[in-house]
């Protein structure tokens, strides 16, 4: 789908904001991102490719950001490092 489709017939529930440094894919293309900075205010997203040629995607509206299963559980579980 395009991303104007999501403008213009947003889904009925809201996403959540990603998390910045975490690990996504775009709905409808193949690889994995890096959220590099996100705006709630206009629900978007600038995603970087993980595909090692630092391809950036600008303006990815939250409902077609997916986040990767195993990556968002491994990330809530694991323990918090605290420096001194």
């Amino acid at each position: 789908m395009s991303r104007s489709f999501y403008f213009l017939f947003p889904p009925k529930k809201l996403p959540d904001a990603p998390k910045i440094g975490q690990r996504v894919r775009i709905e409808g293309q193949p690889g994995t991102y890096i959220v590099l900075h996100f705006d709630t205010r206009r629900m978007t997203a600038d995603l970087m490719s993980t595909s090692g040629q630092h391809e950036i995607e600008e303006k990815v509206p939250f409902f077609a950001i997916e986040p990767l299963a195993n990556e968002s559980s491994a990330q809530e579980s694991a323990p918090a490092r605290v420096t001194r």
